[in-house]
Order: C-alpha cells, then structure tokens, then sequence
C-alpha cells in the first residue's frame, strides 16, 4: 500500500497554507516556539483547533499569543530566548514543558545598532544565518 505524501490545507483570512489537522494521533503535546509572532501565532490557531490531537500546547514567547482565555488546551510559557539557556531550561522545568512536538518560529534580529552598519554589508545575511542557527543549535 502506498502512503500518501500529501497534506489538506486550508485558508484562514490571510493566512494560506494552514495544515488540517484531524483526531489521529491523539492527546499530543506541542511546544510552539516564538508563539507571539505572525507565523507562531497562526500554528497556535491551528493546533488549538484540533483539541482532540493537541491535548497541550506551550506557547513559548515574551508575550502571550492571542487566544481565547477559555482555551484550557493552551498554556504560556513567558520565555525570552535571547537569556542563557540555562534560564529558558529552568523556566520550561518550573512550567512542567514536556511535548511530542516543537514547532520553531524564533528568530534574533541583528540590533538596531548592528543593522545600521551592516545594512551596506554583503555579510549581514550570513551575520542573521549564523545567530539564527547558532541560537537553534
């Protein structure tokens, strides 16, 4: 038998592309990495519109994401990813994070300072790749 490579997708206002999400599997837990931004805030609509397959969702973001408080699927975590990772662990054990999934939207923008200068710079894309993929690391 073969197995299907392909996802339904939906449109929600603006946002296109959105996956449908059905029941199976079940009673799954996300962490949703930089949950407060556009893209972080469009895969918490989607997960929380799927409660039976996303039984807890960690919204991980300075600022909470923009959800209904009856939610009781959805918990955030207030997390500021530029502390030492020591900081963003002892924040994830003291809010009991644990999860199936993780979902990451973060991102460092260089500092205004830092844009400044290298706005002319042919190696400020490589400046943003290597903060980026350092901070996933």
């Amino acid at each position: 038998m073969a197995i299907s490579n392909s996802q339904t997708v939906y449109s929600n206002g603006i946002c296109h592309g959105l996956p449908l999400l059905g029941d199976d599997p079940h009673d799954l837990s996300a962490i949703v990495v930089g949950a407060s931004g556009m893209s972080g805030q469009s895969m918490i609509d989607c997960l929380v519109g799927a409660p039976k397959r996303w039984s807890r969702i960690f919204a991980l973001s300075r600022r909470p994401p923009q959800a209904d408080e009856t939610i009781t699927t959805l918990k955030h975590v207030p997390t500021d990813l530029l502390k030492e990772p020591g900081g963003i662990a002892e924040s994830l054990t003291s809010h009991e994070v644990q999860a199936d999934v993780v979902f990451f939207f973060g991102y460092v923008q260089l500092s205004a300072e830092e844009r400044k200068y290298s706005a002319a710079s042919k190696d400020s894309a490589q400046k943003l790749a290597d903060i980026n993929g350092d901070w996933l690391r």
